[in-house]
């Protein structure tokens, strides 16, 4: 550390929290003042710097005590008190961070985030198990009415309707945008004790950007993320998908790749390549926890609305529920096996490879080689597959290598 006490602080995306260790003596005598002649500056830290904070906000302070223009100094990490993410859904949500829900339209996004707050609402498990406190929600919506739609989805859900709140419609005819609105949306927030803020769908609420270049993607999402970490409120953003099929999910979020990038979760909804009547949500981008199995669900009648039915865990990925290739599975899964065994066996281990390389589930591999009455057997000590109407040679002296010595079933 130099001479003069000063550290230096990496910063990720322009903000870090902040958790000062000690009272704040300690914090400003490291800089050779003392904490009584900072009074400005000590109002903005929760609890006399024993909170979290803004680097942004630790800057005006700065300003406020020493004066416009004023440099604040490094902030050291010794100072820097570490903590455990605040989850609200462990994995998935979690206070002062943005997860984006991303998908086609009619794949149930709505319905998910309905069916995550009416959970939030009573401190009901989430789908996956885990346990959650209750929590306040707030709506930032622009699709749905509230009346007809989204309150009778709350319903079919089983919400606690006294927890969930919705922004009402900005006055002068002006919608909101999360460019010039963070802080009036920051004091809704903190006014409802909100724990969950759900912006669906995003991009119904950026200001009149290009989305698809990236600075002004940031710009904006960075007010959004430093509302969050001021009020402690995590944030669900519903985005569409662009129509770039075939690539990978990580790339098919609409707009600029800033906006996968600002998230710290990103999840995408498609279907089951092996049950097309259930839709899925699988894990594109973790960057803060360990990756989650994807959850299976579908939509089902309940009184005057729809609502989510979870179905259990899964190992699909995002890029296989999206594979435009996968809309037909068991056809492809079909002519893919009859291709590579039209001429003969081939080793059970290279076919399950090579159908993971061309996006086949095992469950859909399987119920094709059903389908198509394939056999299994053993040569030697290696399984084979080969097609129904291959028949192997009889005579035990032949050359041919792939010639079964112990035929069997072999699922």
């Amino acid at each position: 550390m130099p001479a003069n006490g000063t550290g230096v602080v990496a910063m990720s995306n322009g903000t870090v929290n902040l958790e000062m260790k000690g009272d704040a003596n300690r914090f400003f005598s490291r800089h050779g003042q003392t904490a009584e002649s900072y009074g400005a500056m000590l109002s903005t830290f929760a609890d006399g710097m024993g909170g979290p904070a803004m680097v942004a906000t630790f800057a005006k302070a700065w300003a406020a005590a020493m004066g416009a223009g004023a440099l604040p100094p490094a902030i050291c990490f010794d100072d820097i008190e570490a903590t455990d993410i605040d989850w609200i859904w462990p994995n998935h949500l979690a206070r002062g961070k943005l997860t984006i829900i991303e998908g086609d339209p009619g794949k149930g996004k709505g319905l998910i985030t309905m069916d995550i707050a009416a959970r939030l609402s009573r401190g009901e498990a989430m789908p996956d198990g885990s346990a959650t406190p209750k929590c306040n929600v707030l709506f930032l919506t622009g699709e749905d009415d509230a009346a007809d739609t989204e309150k009778p989805r709350l319903e079919a859900a089983g919400a606690d309707a006294s927890r969930v709140f919705l922004v009402p419609a900005k006055g002068g005819g002006a919608g909101w945008n999360l460019g010039d609105d963070a802080d009036m949306l920051a004091k809704y927030i903190t006014d409802n004790d909100i724990d969950l803020l759900i912006i669906d769908p995003l991009t119904e609420f950026l200001p009149a950007v290009d989305t698809h270049r990236g600075n002004d993607v940031r710009v904006i999402l960075a007010r959004l993320r430093d509302a969050a970490v001021k009020t402690r409120c995590a944030v669900l953003a519903v985005r569409h998908l662009n129509k770039g099929s075939g690539a990978a999910a990580l790339y098919r979020g609409g707009g600029s790749i800033a906006f996968t990038g600002a998230a710290r979760f990103v999840f995408t909804v498609g279907i089951d390549p092996d049950d097309k009547s259930c839709r899925a949500l699988a894990c594109t981008k973790c960057n803060v926890a360990r990756e989650v199995r994807t959850l299976l669900y579908r939509p089902v009648q309940s009184g005057r609305a729809a609502r989510v039915e979870w179905l259990g865990e899964s190992d699909l990925t995002a890029d296989q529920i999206l594979s435009t290739a996968r809309d037909q599975p068991s056809d492809q899964a079909k002519a893919f096996l009859l291709e590579l065994l039209a001429d003969g066996p081939v080793g059970s281990k290279t076919v399950t490879d090579r159908a993971t390389q061309a996006g086949l589930s095992t469950a859909t591999l399987n119920r094709a080689k059903k389908d198509l009455g394939v056999q299994s057997f053993r040569t030697g000590t290696v399984w084979e597959w080969a097609l129904k109407d291959w028949v192997p040679r009889s005579d035990p002296f032949a050359d041919d290598p792939r010639q079964p010595t112990l035929p069997m079933e072999h699922a």
